[in-house]
């Protein structure tokens, strides 16, 4: 994870980034509020294939890029959840992919053409650009 100057693009999304909001399971939680749970002493990554290049693109389309990306995970093992990352009217639905690498949850961003990812290392939590890696916003977890 590169944290050394990133985008202009990358600086645009900060602030919906800190506010942007994720429900997993009965969770519900964001960048600035997060739960005190065990998920979070895990390695997860927040992936979906929604709006491919920050694109808006129709719910049909969308759906059918993460039913691709939900065989990918069962292809390749990944243990999963159904997501929904969410900010006012918006949301999209998503994977909450649990023990997966930073690199693996980038390669797979990169393959459905995403922007960025939510990752957890269990010792930093952030929003990653996928082209670069580079971090766009990212907190220390302590005493979660």
């Amino acid at each position: 994870m590169d944290s050394t100057e990133i985008t202009n693009e990358a600086m645009d999304f900060v602030q919906l980034y800190r506010k942007n909001r994720f429900k997993v399971g009965d969770m519900d939680f964001s960048f600035e509020e997060l739960p005190k749970f065990d998920l979070l002493m895990t390695p997860f990554a927040i992936l979906t294939a929604w709006n491919p290049n920050n694109q808006s693109t129709s719910s049909d389309i969308n759906t059918k890029n993460n039913k691709l990306l939900e065989n990918e995970l069962k292809h390749l093992k990944f243990s999963f959840v159904e997501a929904v990352g969410y900010l006012d009217d918006h949301s999209e639905a998503s994977f909450c992919v649990y023990d997966i690498s930073f690199d693996q949850a980038i390669d797979l961003a990169k393959k459905f053409h995403q922007y960025s990812i939510f990752y957890n290392n269990a010792k930093t939590i952030g929003y990653y650009e996928v082209e670069t890696s580079k971090v766009i916003i990212e907190r220390e977890l302590i005493d979660q």
